[in-house]
């Protein structure tokens, strides 16, 4: 029962400080970043790189429609437009502030990891904070997450996508929402929650 009412205490902390805790690591971490969210993505496939603005994968994960520098790619890593859209736009549900919640665990840390191999900074550094911002970022409007959510939120001017990880990434980002659900049903059972 005093386990319990620990872990309790420490998730209600969490909880009441994650905004505060998170802008004063980001800002120490990241110093002038944190402004504007990725302009650009660099897709990474290979000895083949390419970069794209984040509007125009946004346009065509919206609608479908391919720019030329995006069709050249697709050209020459022989990749199915639909199946980079579908991708782009696969949708998971996660509550935010269970999200958040995890995200600040020794697991999460984990996961952020693993997911920053196929997404992350140019230098690789601060990955994982970086990731945990645009994952919580995506998930706080309407509870759900997508790859192209996660870019548009990357908390960096670029945001390199390794195109022979990302299909890692996603499986990820799914076993992530797994846990959470698992998690969060667990932490209802708790009295007070």
């Amino acid at each position: 029962m005093r386990r319990i009412k620990r872990i309790e205490s420490v998730l209600v902390a969490r909880i009441g400080g994650a905004i505060a805790l998170w802008s004063a690591v980001a800002c120490f971490t990241m110093p002038g970043q944190l402004a504007q969210a990725a302009e650009r993505v660099v897709l990474r496939y290979g000895p083949l790189q390419r970069s794209l603005t984040v509007q125009e994968l946004s346009e065509f994960a919206r609608t479908g429609e391919i720019s030329p520098s995006l069709q050249s790619y697709l050209n020459r890593t022989q990749s199915n437009p639909e199946d980079l859209r579908r991708l782009l736009n696969r949708q998971a549900e996660v509550h935010g502030a269970m999200l958040d919640r995890l995200l600040r665990t020794p697991l999460g840390d984990l996961a952020l990891d693993r997911v920053s191999r196929g997404i992350h900074t140019r230098s690789r550094r601060a990955d994982r904070q970086a990731m945990r911002s645009a994952l919580i970022l995506s998930a706080t409007d309407d509870n759900r997450i997508s790859l192209i959510e996660v870019l548009e939120n990357y908390p960096t001017r670029e945001v390199y996508l390794d195109g022979e990880e990302i299909s890692n990434t996603v499986q990820e980002i799914s076993k992530l929402q797994q846990q959470i659900r698992r998690i969060g049903d667990l932490l209802e059972q708790l009295p007070g929650f």
